[in-house]
């Protein structure tokens, strides 16, 4: 099976580089619904050019659709969907249940990739997919591959190579979202896994070696792509919808050129000259990732959340004018450098040999001098963050071309006759007529001269066949005419468009009323806040203690809310999904992890005998009343009190440092922040729970509004409360139902 190397492109120029590099397939966002909101993307004038310098390199392009849709906007986000199929994009990668759910209804031959931002597990969740009309799944960076090649599915397999990893589930991260009012499901994640945390117990801090806790290494897989070759996983992603031209073109490039010795049946030759120029394009250092099994420590750079580069040299004596360095690599004029000592960066652009002459480059062991721009004060490690010649290669690297095969036919007073083939579609053209030569007649080579004038084409003549009478005159505009009718041809053929539907319009059905009464849904995670909660008759209680679901599963309105991630394969006579794939196991509530934040997907949810589902938390209250507003027989649930979960990880941070008496550590543990906020967590089977440092989700003059708005149910989501704090919990919110009920 051939694999499929897929590159990133904010912008124009980076997908040429891609594409000059040499990938099969790239993927951009527009300037809307794309999970990358601050990359410059491309407006629909240039995705339709975009298509077009595609389609005639023979490359597929994929637009990323993939935030979560609001209510309010799936009328446009329909209408842009409608604008990419009419355009030819060959697929989307979509995130949101709803959107996916409604395109595949009105297009069904426009190709769907389920987002990783679905957080794709397991085989389940692909065949939930699969229903749903998607061809690929991009499978979540914390699956092994082991766990990959155990998933057994018709889906195209999709995987991420090389670039940023996030720490939480793709998809699952509420952190920038609840925090900072930027929201990673909408494009906008601030990076509040970039910033500095310490870590805390219920006494005391804990010493580490260094302030990002959150912070990942970069992926790079280069030296186990044999490995990745031999898998069954059908595309490589390389991530980078943020990065430069340069940086895409050198891993595209890289990359390839060792997925297509593994083609050809050469073995793998990963060169130094390889590594070090992935290193010096972007690196937090570099890991294998969960791809490959690696740990904690070599999945975590928590020293610095930022470029390493590599390592240059060591300062060996400072001066307020000069900074002297001994070289452990080349130096160029133009170069970027930093100073660990101090963490400032500069360009080199006066760089000066032991002798105070000015020079263009040093060699490795030379001993340098560079201006002190950055108050450098004492001795240091320096390390290079960009390489002026990789920049001057990638200017003058030559472009892609397309192989092309001519054959080019001559007989005496006939048409002439020209054919031309790239692999898949076969051109010929006739045009003029050859003569017997009265004087010179014309050579193979001439014609072959004229044909091969194919200028700023993309194309390039693999083979060609002359097959001529002898003594023959061709005239060479004859000859040229024909080439350009034939290129003309093949260059539409390259860009041939296939017939597509009418749009179809969106148009949700509106409720009559969607006032409904009110009711308390709460969820316990110990015996003491379930008995509390009995005790007050809460409607709908949820457990996430299976254990104590068990124990008290008789009782009514008790409800099993099933775990995070694993599977989890218990049964039970009535549950709560976490998880998309948990959904074939006919829940009766979903919750807000699924991410639902319009009508369209609460259809779906429907037709999947659901009867009760938590919306987003991202949701404000304009929209949740807006999704009320349309007309479902589900009942709808609002979180309004607790500690909302902000990340779940595959990852413990105090795996980092030696811990005693680790089995019997009942410490309560916090993330804290620049700011003192503490952000609890939860450590259950090999994954982490960040949890909100706030509990209160309504302002009290919205509260009325909200239980107007046509929901079912408001939830309150007990973590460390006692019976006590239950109790007085439940009669505030209580008093807050009756006293909006009596206004109405």
């Amino acid at each position: 099976m051939k694999k499929e190397l897929l590159s990133p492109a904010g912008d124009f120029e980076c997908l040429k580089a891609a594409i000059h590099a040499g990938c099969d397939a790239v993927y951009i966002g527009g300037k809307k619904f794309g999970a990358r909101k601050f990359a410059h993307n491309f407006t629909n004038e240039e995705i339709v050019e975009a298509v077009k310098f595609c389609h005639l390199y023979g490359v597929k392009l994929y637009v990323t659709v993939n935030t979560v849709v609001y209510e309010e906007e799936m009328e446009e986000v329909l209408e842009y969907v409608y604008f990419l199929y009419k355009s030819h994009v060959d697929a989307l990668i979509v995130q949101d249940i709803g959107l996916i759910y409604e395109i595949h209804k009105r297009y069904p031959d426009f190709e769907l990739h389920a987002s990783t931002q679905l957080h794709n597990i397991c085989q389940e969740n692909c065949q939930i997919l699969e229903e749903l009309g998607v061809k690929r799944v991009v499978l979540a960076r914390e699956l092994t591959l082991s766990e990959i090649e155990a998933i057994k599915t018709p889906l195209e397999k999709e995987a991420f190579i090389h670039g940023a990893l996030c720490i939480c589930y793709s998809g699952e991260c509420l952190f920038s979202s609840l925090v900072m009012n930027r929201s990673g499901n909408r494009g906008e994640c601030s990076g509040m896994c970039r910033l500095p945390y310490t870590l805390e117990n219920s006494s005391s801090k804990i010493p580490f070696p260094g302030s990002y806790l959150l912070s990942t290494r970069e992926l790079c897989t280069v030296s186990r792509l044999e490995e990745l070759m031999k898998s069954d996983i059908t595309c490589f992603k390389i991530e980078g919808r943020m990065k430069s031209p340069l940086y895409v073109y050198f891993v595209t490039k890289i990359y390839r050129k060792l997925m297509d010795q593994y083609e050809r049946g050469e073995k793998l030759e990963i060169t130094k000259e390889d590594l070090e120029t992935l290193q010096v394009l972007y690196n937090r250092k570099f890991t294998e990732g969960h791809l490959f099994n690696k740990t904690e420590k070599d999945l975590m750079n928590i020293e610095s959340p930022n470029h390493s580069g590599i390592t240059l040299g060591k300062v060996l004596a400072v001066t307020p004018s000069k900074i002297k360095i001994s070289l452990l690599r080349p130096l160029r004029q133009g170069d970027g450098i930093r100073f660990l000592e101090n963490q400032e960066g500069m360009t080199v652009n006066f760089l000066y040999d032991s002798r105070g002459k000015l020079i263009r480059e040093a060699k490795k062991g030379d001993t340098v001098y560079v201006r002190n721009h950055v108050h450098l004060l004492k001795s240091s490690d320096v390390v290079k963050t960009s390489d002026s010649k990789l920049y001057e290669d990638f200017l003058s690297a030559s472009p892609r071309k397309v192989p092309i095969e001519m054959k080019f036919i001559a007989r005496e007073n006939k048409e002439l006759k020209l054919e031309i083939w790239d692999g898949k579609n076969l051109i010929q053209v006739s045009s003029g007529k050859s003569e017997v030569a009265l004087k010179l007649s014309t050579t193979k080579e001439e014609v072959y001269n004229q044909l091969n004038r194919l200028g700023e084409t993309p194309y390039q003549i693999s083979s060609c066949k002359i097959l001529m009478d002898e003594h023959l005159f061709i005239p060479k505009k004859e000859i040229n005419h024909l080439r350009m009718k034939a290129i003309e041809k093949l260059t539409e053929a390259r860009l041939f468009r296939k017939d597509v539907q009418e749009m179809k319009k969106y148009v949700p059905k509106i409720s009559k009323s969607n006032e409904k009464d009110v009711q308390i849904c709460c969820l316990v995670r110990s015996e003491e806040q379930l008995k509390s909660a009995l005790e007050f008759s809460v409607k709908r209680i949820y457990v996430t203690d299976f254990k104590l679901y068990q124990k008290y599963k008789n009782y009514p309105g008790i409800f099993y809310r099933m775990e995070r991630i694993h599977p989890d394969n218990k049964s039970t006579s009535s549950h709560v999904a976490t998880e998309l794939w948990q959904l074939e196991k006919s829940p009766l509530a979903t919750d807000y992890y699924l991410n639902v934040t319009n009508s369209s997907f609460l259809q779906y949810l429907k037709e999947k005998k659901v009867h009760c589902v938590t919306l987003s938390k991202e949701l404000t209250l304009p929209q949740i009343k807006n999704i009320a507003s349309k007309e479902t027989s589900l009942e709808l649930e609002v979180l309004v009190y607790g500690r909302v979960e902000l990340m779940i990880m595959k990852y413990c941070p105090l795996s980092l440092i030696k811990r005693e008496n680790n089995s019997t550590d009942s410490n309560s543990y916090f993330l804290v922040d620049r700011n003192k906020k503490r952000y609890p967590l939860l450590f259950e089977q090999n994954l982490t729970h960040i949890f909100s440092y706030q509990k209160e989700w309504f302002q009290e003059k919205e509260k009325d509004a909200l239980i107007k708005s046509g929901i079912s149910y408001i939830r309150l989501e007990f973590f460390e409360e006692n019976a006590k704090e239950v109790k007085n919990i439940l009669e505030k919110y209580q008093q807050w139902i009756t006293k909006t009920e009596k206004i109405c």
